[in-house]
């Protein structure tokens, strides 16, 4: 507020304090963020906010970042810190991971489409890239329940279609992984930005990700950040003996509820009898049905569909 009048400074506190007064003796929790604490001049500002609210009778409780902070002294270490959606859950829960995963992406999942007592879905408040203008009289938390988890789906399911399913040795999530490690250190010391995370997204793509045959990744950006369609799968298959025990297993996926540009690719997964293992993923575009043919070495007990919920879907 330094270059405002004091009379202008006298009139927005008048209007503001009827609004503020309804919290009076409240406590309000703020996130001080890394790249804020970084500038002094906004630190100065933040203070003289936070005393302000103390005087209207609200109990500020401040919470401090450090990303950048800690990314730079990482940095001067040596070491690589791996930002990675999902990752976390498999390797720090243990073997029995599975539940945990599955139950984080569900909670989640329902943060985004379960409706409130107007029968509007946080997702219907509109797209990602709106940030807080997805707040309104009837989505007051249309904010936190899209840009949170339907960001952590964005880079679910990218690090999904991204997958090397075909690697035959190596980590099938290094491309993942690579990409996550260009998009900190190409912003070490610059602003992000949805085109510039896009653009490292689309440095680290593979032949199959690029639908449109330009080397863009315009196809998941428009549907997932640019758009609020979810689309609803449903999975029919048949099993055939090819021999011993080698089964050849027919998938037909139907992908319904979205409009005819609409493509994603669908994680198939297979229970052999220790859990559910992923097969491959099969492209679907539109109000379509797409079959897939899988050649396995053993009779699968049964077959799924997005078996992890690491896609969005309804």
């Amino acid at each position: 507020m330094t270059d405002i009048s004091p009379l202008d400074q006298a009139r927005i506190l008048s209007e503001a304090l009827p609004h503020m007064q309804q919290y009076d003796e409240e406590t309000i929790v703020i996130k001080y963020g890394g790249h804020a604490m970084g500038d002094e001049e906004t630190a100065k500002n933040f203070a003289r906010d936070i005393v302000l609210l103390e005087q209207t009778a609200i109990n500020p409780v401040v919470v401090h970042g450090g990303g950048p902070q800690i990314a730079t002294m990482l940095k001067r270490l040596g070491i690589v810190s791996e930002f990675a959606a999902g990752l976390f859950l498999q390797q720090a829960v243990g073997p029995k991971w599975q539940k945990d995963y599955v139950d984080f992406w569900e909670r989640l999942r329902t943060r985004v489409l379960e409706k409130n007592n107007f029968g509007i879905a946080p997702n219907d408040a509109g797209p990602l890239w709106l940030g807080l203008r997805l707040i309104s009289p009837k989505t007051e938390q249309g904010y936190l329940n899209v840009i949170y988890p339907k960001g952590a789906y964005v880079l679910s399911m990218l690090r999904s279609v991204m997958y090397a399913d075909q690697s035959a040795s190596g980590n099938r999530d290094q491309a993942f992984i690579d990409m996550m490690h260009d998009f900190i250190a190409t912003h070490q010391d610059a602003p992000a930005s949805t085109e510039s995370f896009k653009a490292v997204a689309e440095k680290h793509m593979s032949k199959q990700m690029d639908l449109a045959q330009n080397g863009r990744l315009d196809w998941f950006f428009n549907e997932w950040v640019y758009g609020t369609e979810i689309p609803r799968y449903s999975l029919k298959y048949d099993m055939e003996s090819e021999g011993g025990e080698k089964t050849r297993v027919k998938v037909e996926i139907t992908q319904s509820e979205v409009g005819e540009n609409f493509a994603m690719f669908v994680p198939v997964f297979a229970d052999f009898g220790k859990g559910m293992v992923r097969l491959g993923q099969v492209a679907v575009l539109g109000n379509a049905t797409r079959a897939a043919i899988f050649h396995l070495d053993s009779k699968p007990k049964k077959v799924g569909l997005n078996a992890y919920k690491e896609i969005l879907e309804r």
